[in-house]
């Protein structure tokens, strides 16, 4: 659960924690339709190379041939500077800037 809700896995019962747990159903329930939405809005994957970012997670997941090569932390942006959705072509990464 913990690790789903994007929190510190330690197996320790905290505010945090406690907090993910009282979101009320109806909030719960706003999140997948806002998400199903952006999913509509996907191309869909023709490639079988590709790079997802999971921005609530703060994880990136890069794909090979279809399958997850590996995965790794991010950092992204905040309510003042969020992170921007995008679709494309990458032709750089740079990691460390």
């Amino acid at each position: 659960f913990q690790r789903a809700m994007g929190l510190y896995v330690d197996g320790a019962i905290g505010n945090k924690m406690i907090a993910e747990l009282n979101v009320p159903l109806e909030k719960r329930i706003q999140q997948l339709l806002v998400n199903m939405e952006r999913m509509r809005w996907m191309p869909p994957e023709n490639d079988s190379n590709y790079i997802v970012v999971n921005i609530p997670e703060y994880k990136m997941h890069v794909y090979d041939s279809g399958r997850l090569a590996f995965d790794m932390n991010v950092i992204v942006g905040s309510a003042i500077n969020s992170t921007v959705i995008f679709n494309g072509n990458l032709k750089y990464v740079v990691f460390s800037p």
